[in-house]
């Protein structure tokens, strides 16, 4: 036997034994029951016994947890999850979401939020190795829903990156742009020191890689009211752009327009692989549209089209011209067609 496995042994059961009380040994010494279970449990990891690691590790847990010390409990349960994760095998999925909802536990006693979102991004990743999409998608949703509980928005940025990254591998863009499109909502009013015009260029792209011009178009409007500096922003010229090219059919000029360095800046990267993939279709959008309530919560749209908006002033030359015919009395027309006919 390896003898670092004897020692691990050996270490485990002083632990054991510091736990055991008697005639001259009242109280359990969990300090000391902790000291030698770590130890044991780095030692059955150098000697490659996985499963005694994880036992000896979440004794750890029972004795810090005796002790009120959360911290400790929580990187115990860390240490447990990356042995997890070094087996590299779906198997232990179960018990791998198991532990990281002790780590979660235990990281929010230790008010260390910063921890938890590390870890969850670890295994969210290892989840998406494993093409078990919808799980990672759920434990990043859950991650994001604890951060805005904890009030630790700061700290999202990655773990919101690797689920947006989820749901656009997953083909659910829009859902995806939606969560760009609320975080410009989140920093409007902090519209000149955040990347809100960023925020709108990705919410944006990804409406239109989902084929939903008419949410694009109707984002871009409410970009355009909330945020000041979008008006002369560069990505407002490319979403223009992008938005005319794409319902408009021209699939060359879309190509080029998103060659531009600017979405160089576009994070999760995949948004780029599925952009480059999209194609175009002429549509006819909606440029503004009243809305009035009907029965059952239906509503009948007031539609002004573009092409309508662009033959404007042709139509108002024709009223004007009909406008100015003059108006004849009927009996008097009938008298003058007697007279002539």
């Amino acid at each position: 036997m390896d003898n670092a496995l004897i020692q691990a042994g050996q270490n485990f059961k002083k632990g054991q034994e510091a736990l055991k009380t008697g005639l001259f040994k009242w109280t359990k010494d969990y300090a000391t029951a902790s000291m030698y279970f770590e130890e044991a449990a780095k030692l059955y990891k150098q000697g490659r016994d996985m499963d005694n690691a994880i036992k000896s590790l979440n004794m750890c847990v029972e004795t810090n947890e005796k002790m009120h010390d959360n911290w400790a409990c929580a990187r115990n349960v860390e240490n447990i999850i990356n042995i997890l994760l070094e087996k590299n095998s779906e198997q232990v999925i179960p018990e791998l979401l198991k532990q990281f909802d002790r780590a979660i536990y235990f990281f929010r006693l230790a008010d260390s939020a910063i921890n938890y979102v590390q870890v969850g991004t670890k295994v969210g990743r290892f989840l998406e190795s494993c093409k078990r999409l919808d799980e990672a998608k759920e434990m990043y949703r859950r991650i994001l829903e604890l951060i805005e509980d904890d009030g630790i928005q700061h700290i999202k940025k990655d773990i919101q990156n690797s689920f947006v990254a989820v749901l656009v591998e997953q083909q659910r863009h829009v859902e995806a742009a939606k969560i760009f499109e609320r975080e410009v909502a989140i920093n409007k009013e902090n519209a000149y020191k955040s990347p809100v015009c960023s925020y709108a260029l990705t919410s944006i792209t990804l409406f239109l890689i989902g084929g939903a011009p008419e949410m694009a178009e109707e984002a871009i409007t409410t970009f355009l009211k909330d945020i000041p500096p979008f008006f002369k922003s560069k990505e407002f010229e490319i979403c223009e752009r992008m938005l005319d090219a794409y319902t408009q059919g021209r699939q060359e000029d879309f190509n080029e327009t998103i060659k531009n360095p600017i979405f160089n800046g576009i994070y999760p990267l995949n948004i780029l692989k599925y952009l480059r993939k999209t194609a175009v279709k002429t549509v006819l959008l909606v440029v503004e549209q009243k809305k009035t309530e009907i029965n059952m919560g239906e509503f009948r749209p007031e539609k002004i089209p573009r092409e309508v908006e662009e033959d404007e002033p042709q139509a108002r030359a024709e009223d004007r011209e009909k406008d100015t015919q003059p108006i004849i009395d009927d009996n008097l027309q009938k008298k003058l067609d007697d007279m002539f006919l």
